[in-house]
This record gives structure tokens, C-alpha cells and sequence, in this order.
């Protein structure tokens, strides 16, 4: 059942909800995380007037289970009800502390604002399921059970001159767009194994203190469009940062929709830059780009003492001439060129410039498998930075086997580029709380 707390913030707030709430987009997406079936839908859409309709929802949101709470508030998230969101999530916050000021650690109790068919990985400050990394240097049976430890107020008071400054109780809104499954007719092969590499990002975006919108198997419009929407969203500017992680296949500069039209990377970067996101200048924003930047297969040059894997490896690449399919380059610009230089930014690359980026089929993406878990593993006592670094030289010592190419062991070399101004530390744990 849903907890008692949510049910009295919906009794609270009902008036409220029934006058304002717009529910086409927040069926659906209730019916697509299995909140709501069809027939619950249809018997709610019947009802002859919007106040109704919203009535018969409230009645019955309640009796859907624990999970469904948090997934309409998601809901409301991606259909651009984010005032209501506001609304629900208000509480009295006092004793506000100045920046300048030491900060006690206190455990947060996040609301899980996206819910992948009942399946989360973790809750806050429980144990979260990581991906097996499948390379002779982490061989483990099933999976890693890797806990975000809290930074220490000694930590803290430590480092925190030098550093953003990341102490809102939400440390920003974290976008995932994730293109597992293509359209008919369009010739790029479905990505097995990224449903992993979802739930491992949701959970370790969650387990550091932001709020997820996930979007999923859209195309190129639609892309472009919750990007744009993400970026402009007026609530970053209560928030210390956000981060992007962008899921697809991908070629040299671009990445692929789910309809097999290519959007270039930097189009959708450029969307943060300090003109086009006021709400986020001088504040860090986070890239993941998950998906080849080419069809180069790095297979090393000395060869090791590993065994093979045991589940197959494949490439986000794709070659738009050979397989005939239509890159689309026209992209809105956001930005004329004489818009200055993007700052206060840091992009995590899969892979280098012309190479193939690798994912196992069963337990994701190798750049994913390892972010999480050094994230999970360091966001206490490290910087954006020294993760990625650290990153950088575990994929570096993987090796796997590929069926898309020879029988010869293939590497992976994943880079990062960084525009920030200072340390990004997450501070999982530190909160600020502030006067309304």
C-alpha cells in the first residue's frame, strides 16, 4: 500500500490537484511503469469533466501500490507540472546555515522520482545493486552490492572552499535518455544489455541526491525536444547542478534517435552553454555520453592472459553510409557562433574520438558498469575528476571478446573533458537546508 505520509500530502493537497492537474500525459506514463492498466485509464477518462477525471484519479492513485507516489511524481516532472511537484514536496525547512559555515551531515530521505517497472536498484543509504564488470580484474558471481558512503563534516569543512558549492538537499535534476529499441525499418540493431546500465544510472544518481527524468526510445523531434525542456526547466536555478547521461548508438560527432536520425552531440551540449541556461551559469553540469564515436575497434597491442567472457560484447557504432540510413545535420542552433565559450562543464566520453564504444549484452555498457561503481565507491571522498580518472584506468585494464568482430581481445579507451572552474564534489549526506 502506499505509505501514509503520501496519502495525507495527496489528502492535503487534493483541492489543489483536482482543480490544476492535466492527466493525458500522466496516464500514460502510469500505464507505461505498470501504476495504472488500460481499464483503470478508460474508467477514469470517462468521467464528463476534467475536475471529475482528476477526482477519480486521486481516488484511486492511493490504492496502487507503494511505488506509486514517486512515479507520479515523475509523471508530473515530464509532462511539465513541475509547479504541482513543488507543491507536494513543500516542507517547513528553518535554521538556515551560511555557506561559509560548517554543515552537519544529516541522512535525506529523497523521493524516487523514476521508477523502472517496479525495479529499483536501491532505496537511499541501502546497499545498491551494481552491474557485474565482467573482466578478469573484478570477476565476481552476480552482482556488487556497493553502498554510497556520506562525506564526513571534516571532509566537508576540508575541502569546501575550493569546490562548487553542492549542499542543496537536492543537488540538481539528472536527464537519462536511453535509446535501447530502433523503429521498424531502421536499420540499427536494438541495444541489449542497456536496461542495465539504466537502472545502475538511476540508482547512483538517486544514492547522491538528484531527482531523475527519464526519457526512452525517443526520436530525433522528440530528443531535441525534452533536451531543450530539461535545459530551460526554471527549477535549476534552487539546485547546485545537473547532469546528462545520453544513451545510443552513435557515429564520429553525432548520436542516434530512435527513428535513425542523428543528432550532433554538441547541439545538445550547447543547450546548457551560459546564454541558452541562465538558470545553471557558474554552476556545474554533468555529461555522460554513452555510444561510439566511429567504427575503429581498439584490439591493443599486447596480447593477455585473461580468459574470454562469457557473455557476448558488442559496439554502439554505426556506419550511417553503409547501412543507408539518412543523418539529418540541420539541427536548431541555440547559439550563433558569437556566443562565448561554454563553462562550469565536464563531459565523460565512453570512448575516444573514432573508436567503437563496448557493451556487454547481459550487464550493460563497460563505461557505465564502471562509472557507478566508482562513483558509488569514491563521491564521498573524491572529486568529479579523480572518479573519472580512476574510471578511466579500469577501463583501460579491461579487455573482452567480441562476436561483431575477429576472435582477437578488444579494449576501450574512455576519455573525459572538463571546462569546470573548481572541484565538483558531491558530498553525499552534507545538506544546507534554507529558509522558504
Amino acid at each position: 500500500a502506499m505509505k501514509k505520509r503520501h496519502r495525507n500530502t495527496l489528502i492535503k493537497n487534493r483541492v489543489k490537484l483536482a482543480k490544476c492537474l492535466h492527466l493525458d500525459e500522466v496516464l500514460q506514463y502510469l500505464v507505461q511503469c505498470g501504476i495504472l492498466t488500460d481499464v483503470t485509464v478508460e474508467r477514469i477518462t470517462s468521467k464528463p469533466t476534467r475536475f471529475s477525471q482528476n477526482v477519480a484519479f486521486l481516488t484511486c492513485l492511493p490504492t496502487r501500490g507503494p511505488r506509486a507516489y514517486g512515479t507520479f511524481l515523475e509523471a508530473l516532472r515530464i509532462s511539465s507540472q513541475e509547479h504541482l511537484v513543488d507543491i507536494l514536496e513543500k516542507v517547513d525547512i528553518s535554521n538556515a546555515i551560511p555557506n561559509n559555515k560548517p554543515i552537519t551531515p544529516t541522512t535525506l530521505h529523497a523521493t524516487i522520482t523514476s521508477n523502472v517497472h517496479g525495479e529499483f536498484v536501491c532505496a537511499r543509504r541501502q546497499p545498491m545493486e551494481i552491474g557485474k564488470c565482467e573482466d578478469k580484474n573484478d570477476a565476481k558471481d552476480g552482482h556488487n552490492r556497493l553502498r554510497v558512503q556520506n562525506s564526513t563534516v571534516a571532509f566537508f569543512n576540508e575541502t569546501y572552499n575550493s569546490g562548487y558549492k553542492m549542499t542543496t538537499k537536492s543537488r540538481g535534476y539528472a536527464l537519462i535518455v536511453c535509446i535501447g529499441r530502433f523503429n521498424a525499418g531502421v536499420r540499427l540493431p536494438d541495444r541489449q544489455g542497456t536496461d542495465a546500465d539504466k537502472k545502475n544510472l538511476l540508482a547512483i544518481f538517486e544514492q547522491i541526491n538528484y531527482k531523475t527524468i527519464l526519457v526512452e526510445n525517443c526520436n530525433k523531434f522528440e530528443m531535441e525536444r525534452r533536451v531543450k525542456q530539461f535545459a530551460q526547466m526554471e527549477e535549476h536555478r534552487k539546485c547546485d547542478s545537473c547532469a546528462v547521461a545520453i544513451l545510443s548508438h552513435g557515429s564520429k560527432t553525432d548520436i542516434y534517435a530512435s527513428d535513425g536520425r542523428s543528432i550532433p552531440i554538441e547541439s545538445l551540449i550547447k543547450m546548457f552553454d551560459n546564454v541558452n541556461c541562465p538558470p545553471l551559469r557558474n554552476k556545474p553540469k554533468i555529461f555522460f555520453i554513452q555510444c561510439c564515436r566511429g567504427n575503429n575497434m581498439d584490439q591493443g597491442i599486447d596480447a593477455t592472459d585473461g580468459p574470454p567472457t562469457l557473455n557476448s560484447e558488442t559496439s554502439d557504432s554505426y556506419n550511417s553510409t553503409t547501412h543507408n540510413i539518412t543523418t539529418d545535420v540541420d539541427i536548431i542552433s541555440t547559439a550563433s557562433k558569437r556566443l562565448p565559450t561554454s563553462s562550469d562543464m565536464i563531459i565523460g566520453y565512453a570512448t575516444l574520438q573514432g573508436n567503437a564504444a563496448l557493451r556487454n549484452t547481459r550487464h550493460g555498457s563497460w563505461y557505465i558498469q564502471v562509472l557507478v561503481k566508482k562513483i558509488a565507491q569514491h563521491a564521498h571522498e573524491m572529486d568529479l575528476l579523480e572518479i573519472l580518472t580512476l574510471v578511466n584506468s579500469a577501463i583501460k585494464s579491461k579487455e573482452g571478446h567480441s562476436t561483431d568482430f575477429d576472435s582477437q581481445g578488444v579494449k576501450e579507451m574512455s576519455e573525459f573533458h572538463s571546462t569546470l572552474c573548481k572541484k565538483l564534489f558531491f558530498y553525499p549526506g552534507i545538506v544546507q537546508t534554507e529558509k522558504e
